[in-house]
């Protein structure tokens, strides 16, 4: 099966924003996630991204603007990634039996930041 290619233009919020957002007012640390995971969904489901009933891997591409904030930092958006597309019902779940693998790239875009995901297929694995 093809996979998805999702194109999310702009930057997510990183873990710096996320936290200071939550110890700001106990509303707004929701409020925030709920925002970022609805506009996941939201570019999942305009990109046409289909369902996957097995496993997949996750490949984000972290479009920043410039090289200032931490790759922990932004790669911390992924939580909003997996939860956006859990959201649209591009996969059934975020769990390790849903998401085997989460692969991170990061390059600086100053023309045109963005998040660009890519959702796989992945062949089930026997248990041991």
């Amino acid at each position: 099966m093809t996979p998805d290619r999702i194109i999310i233009p702009g930057r997510l919020v990183g873990l710096n924003e996320y936290t200071r957002a939550c110890r700001s007012h106990r509303a707004m640390g929701a409020r925030l996630k709920r925002q970022q995971t609805e506009l996941v969904a939201w570019y999942a489901r305009a990109a046409g991204a289909h369902g996957h009933e097995g496993p997949v891997e996750v490949t984000c591409e972290w479009h920043e603007r410039d090289a200032r904030r931490d790759l922990d930092n932004v790669a911390f958006a992924a939580k909003f990634v997996l939860d956006g597309l859990v959201m649209a019902k591009v996969i059934a779940g975020d769990d390790q039996a849903h998401v085997t693998g989460i692969e991170h790239r990061f390059l600086v875009s100053p023309d045109w930041p963005r998040v660009v995901v890519e959702v796989r297929d992945v062949e089930r694995k026997e248990k041991r």
